[in-house]
């Protein structure tokens, strides 16, 4: 059994295209996942619903973390890709069960706030690996990443401490006036790791997860370019 968190279509969503013999295995709830609670502690908002699942109760073993920002919402917080990003974060990392898997879309492996999330993953899991789809926005940004075992990497015991940090810092996108609709900065993420010791001791790591994603997005841009040459002609 299965559990979705989708925006509804009227709030910019996408349809639900499961097959119908399928359907009876997944449970859609419609809800903006920037409105959930997701504070340390409840907060006192009529705009928030209550956490869709028990909040001590690891329920899932495969984790699927793919939201975006759309531009059709309705909910600003749910545009602001920052917030969107450490909400579902707060979810996924809450709900896995120990030594579950989490497979994650992020951005940009070189962008500072990135490489932090990739630490993160590969400290708490047994294992990492990116992937770059070869059809599907290749010649963007976005990749994948497939966290096996959270909760039992070397840093494993950290897992705890980074989810009430997260919590924070989601209070203080959404709630802090001065942030409220702003980008995260890196430093925002200095409880996983500072860029002094990302740099100085997870480069070669940081390089060997984004080598795939750089070769398979700079192969589709040459692609992609001598396509549109002709084209042009």
């Amino acid at each position: 059994m299965g559990v979705g968190i989708s925006l509804s279509v009227e709030s910019g969503g996408h349809a639900f295209f499961v097959e119908e013999h399928l359907r009876p295995r997944l449970e859609l709830k419609l809800a903006d996942i920037t409105r959930y609670q997701l504070g340390p502690a409840t907060i006192n908002d009529p705009f928030l619903q209550p956490y869709p699942f028990h909040p001590h109760y690891q329920t899932f073993d495969l984790v699927l973390l793919d939201g975006h920002p759309l531009r059709r919402s309705t909910s600003p917080a749910a545009r602001n890709a920052d917030c969107l990003l450490i909400s579902q974060l707060i979810i996924g990392l809450q709900a896995i069960s120990l030594s579950g898997t989490i497979v994650m879309k992020l951005s940009k492996p070189e962008r500072a706030i990135t490489a932090k999330l990739l630490y993160m993953l590969d400290v708490l899991s047994l294992s990492l690996a990116s992937w770059k789809p070869l059809f599907m926005h290749s010649t963007r940004p976005t990749f994948y990443v497939v966290a096996k075992g959270v909760g039992y990497g070397r840093q494993g015991y950290r897992l705890a401490h980074i989810l009430y940090a997260l919590k924070l810092l989601w209070m203080e996108l959404r709630y802090e006036p001065s942030r409220k609709g702003k980008a995260m900065r890196p430093e925002d993420l200095d409880f996983i790791v500072s860029n002094v010791e990302l740099e100085t001791t997870f480069g070669n790591r940081l390089q060997q997860l984004g080598q795939p994603v750089w070769l398979v997005q700079a192969q589709s841009l040459q692609g992609w370019y001598r396509v549109e040459g002709v084209a042009g002609l």
